[in-house]
């Protein structure tokens, strides 16, 4: 997964309304909380980009890996 939830960000369920108010207002009131998550937000996504001919040779490998399956 891309989000840790409590390390990277928090996961809230997309309907629940007063979840998602209640993780937004947690973040605002625990700005050295947030900050935190940001960092490992961003060290995460570092490692999940990729340049545009690794995700070219990725992409091509899982479709030759599909077509071979048919």
């Amino acid at each position: 997964d891309v989000v840790e939830d409590g390390v990277s960000g928090v996961l809230v369920d997309p309907h629940d309304v007063e979840g998602i108010a209640e993780a937004t207002a947690g973040l605002l009131n625990e700005r050295d909380m947030a900050e935190r998550m940001g960092q490992a937000a961003r060290e995460r996504a570092g490692e999940l980009l990729f340049t545009p001919e690794e995700f070219a040779a990725r992409t091509s490998a899982l479709v030759d890996s599909a077509v071979q399956r048919r």
